[in-house]
């Protein structure tokens, strides 16, 4: 499968353009499934581990998922992600972080390579059978 075709130049300040995945950051930054870490001067912070949160805001736009109304999640309220992890909870892909009460989405953790490798599976599942909705590990 061939990536996106190379940069001369970037838009965020910490990656160069002859990185080798930086053709990768400018095409999910043109996709609009990331807006960079900080702005003014626009960055990137590629060392940085992703939070639950941010994975939601992403795959959320990576996959059109569609709105949905608040939660019972507790935790989110504060969260510049709120709607974004709304939408990725009701649409089956991901669920909270705990199964006794309050529930709770735990945004500012990271996933394990293992919970990520669930949520992208139902997320490709549910992009190939829109019919699809549900409920995550």
């Amino acid at each position: 499968m061939a990536g996106p075709p190379e940069v001369s130049r970037t838009r965020f300040v910490e990656v160069s353009f002859d990185e080798p995945w930086a053709s990768y950051v400018e095409r999910l930054y043109e996709l609009g499934i990331t807006k960079g870490c900080r702005v003014g001067p626009a960055r990137y912070c590629p060392e940085d581990r992703v939070t639950r949160a941010q994975m939601a805001s992403f795959l959320v736009r990576a996959f059109n998922l569609e709105e949905a109304e608040s939660g019972p999640l507790t935790d989110i309220r504060a969260s510049g992600h709120a709607d974004d992890i709304n939408a990725f909870v009701a649409s089956g892909v991901a669920t909270d972080c705990r199964t006794n009460l309050p529930e709770l989405f735990c945004p500012h953790t990271s996933p394990t390579l293992g919970q990520m490798r669930a949520i992208m599976e139902r997320a490709v599942d549910l992009k190939a059978n829109p019919e699809l909705s549900r409920p995550g590990d």
